[in-house]
């Protein structure tokens, strides 16, 4: 017997277990900017937007419109991730994504009279496609095991949904266009089934907010996330506009003069009085125009950081110099001692 017999043998041992390996730890990576782009054909449009909740990114071509959710953990951490198309929780048209056991994800099409748990539309089925039949996971662009990190759900929905769509609402149609109104949260328990109509425990108040996308941003595989704008900016370009150089941190576009007027005339955001006390970030764009064109250019004051900063500030001098001269004033208006002070009443008779 030829001693060389048994390499070969091990060598096919070996091959097998490096392929899973190498499967496995493909398997676990995030899809990146450059998956996302090229599953829309190789070219797309929109924004990638980091929320107190989770990051989401959507990206849009001529026909459809890829929504990804980026939780910062693994994938049996998650309880439940939501966005909704709309300036506010009613009638808002809301998608509810959260992970099963078996690695698989539940798409859950809901819609909301008010504030409170959105209930399902359509029929609800145990297939990939929402309830309605117009949304579906992109299983290779989710995550599929326990371990992922960050896990990720994907899906895909028409730019225009069909007429026999029965949403509620007006903002579900998405326009390839700056300022698209949008809700989203993140619920910390999972429903723990898979159906698409099981119950919701409700969301921390912290983990919600509203924001606007620009979904005709120049986007690249190099494109990275930006603070989701608390109110509608002004800038950006219409699908089909000339598109001017390109920014990481927010659109650089060009746009027509009647675009930027409606944008700047657009109403502001309106969020549900349950859910004020959202923490989310505020990001903005200053415009600058010339001729019959717009573009947008730094961020605007409205962030969450500057916010911060301005209440620091605020609260600083309050306390460092308006409250002792208040203390000083109170002191010396009551005059020497022995002096008698003229006290006026709260309210005067007419």
């Amino acid at each position: 017997m030829c001693p060389s017999r048994g390499r070969p043998r091990l060598f096919n041992l070996e091959r097998p277990l490096l392929l899973f390996i190498l499967a496995a730890c493909s398997a676990s990576a995030a899809p990146s900017n450059a998956d996302l782009i090229q599953y829309l054909g190789g070219k797309a449009t929109g924004q990638s937007l980091k929320t107190p909740a989770y990051t989401l990114t959507l990206l849009a071509n001529d026909e459809k419109v890829l929504v990804s959710y980026s939780y910062d953990g693994a994938m049996k951490e998650v309880g439940w991730m939501a966005m909704g198309c709309g300036t506010a929780m009613t009638d808002a048209d809301i998608v509810v994504c959260w992970p099963n056991k078996d690695g698989s994800w539940t798409l859950s099409h809901r819609s909301a009279p008010s504030t409170v748990m959105p209930t399902l539309i359509g029929t609800a089925n145990k297939d990939t496609a929402d309830s309605s039949g117009s949304l579906k996971i992109v299983r290779k662009l989710s995550s599929s095991s326990q371990t992922d990190s960050p896990a990720v759900v994907t899906f895909e929905r028409p730019l225009k949904l069909g007429s026999s769509y029965k949403g509620k609402g007006d903002a579900y149609q998405l326009q390839r266009a700056i300022n698209q109104p949008l809700i989203y949260a993140y619920g910390a328990k999972n429903p723990g089934e898979s159906a698409q109509d099981a119950d919701l425990v409700q969301h921390a108040l912290d983990a919600m907010g509203g924001t606007y996308l620009d979904l005709s941003a120049s986007f690249s595989s190099s494109s990275s996330t930006i603070d989701p704008p608390l109110t509608p900016v002004r800038g950006g370009s219409g699908a089909g506009s000339t598109t001017a150089a390109s920014s990481e941190n927010g659109p650089t576009t060009e746009a027509s003069a009647a675009t930027s007027s409606a944008t700047a005339s657009s109403a502001g955001l309106t969020v549900p009085a349950s859910t004020s006390g959202s923490s989310a970030a505020a990001g903005g764009a200053a415009a600058s125009t010339t001729g019959s064109s717009t573009t947008s250019s730094a961020a605007g004051l409205m962030t969450y950081s500057n916010l911060i900063f301005i209440h620091a500030v605020c609260a600083g001098t309050a306390w460092v110099i308006f409250a002792p001269c208040g203390a000083l004033c109170a002191r010396y208006a009551r005059g020497p001692p022995g002096t008698t002070v003229t006290r006026f009443p709260w309210h005067f008779d007419v």
